[in-house]
């Protein structure tokens, strides 16, 4: 599912404002893609996780790459 989403993602803006934008809207999705990946599968295992570790990780990352693709919507017209 977070693998669809980040694939339509760069799709749409592949499509609205090229490569380059897909690229720099996509970047930080994929890195949060890294992090959150292996917690899956601790938590599939049995094992507990944090919050601390998602707000201190995993967050802003995400928060960086709103903000990019936000800016590629608007840079791009």
């Amino acid at each position: 599912m977070l693998a669809a989403g980040s694939a339509l993602l760069a799709a749409g803006l592949w499509w609205s404002a090229g490569p380059v934008a897909a690229a720099v809207g996509t970047a930080g999705h994929l890195l949060f893609l890294g992090t959150v990946v292996p917690l899956l599968r601790r938590v599939a295992r049995g094992g507990t996780v944090r919050s601390r570790r998602l707000r201190t990780t995993a967050m802003p990352l995400v928060m960086i790459a709103d903000v990019l693709i936000v800016a590629v919507g608007l840079l791009s017209g």
